[in-house]
């Protein structure tokens, strides 16, 4: 479930740009929000026994 959750917070920060930042700023939420992709992506695949969060991905394992 805190994968999904830092999936969703990644996606925000990567996708949402603020003029009132400048360009410095937008590159740190970017860069934020895809650390907080990476590590929900190494929990995912941590949890042995877990469903696929996304079907047909690279990052399922059969079963």
């Amino acid at each position: 479930m805190f994968a999904v959750l830092l999936i969703i917070f990644g996606s925000i920060l990567v996708g949402v740009t603020s003029n009132s930042l400048g360009a410095t700023g937008n590159n740190i939420m970017h860069l934020a929000g895809i650390g907080c992709l990476i590590a929900a992506i190494f929990i995912a695949k941590g949890k042995k026994g877990m469903r696929c969060l996304i079907t047909h991905s690279f990052l399922c394992k059969q079963l």
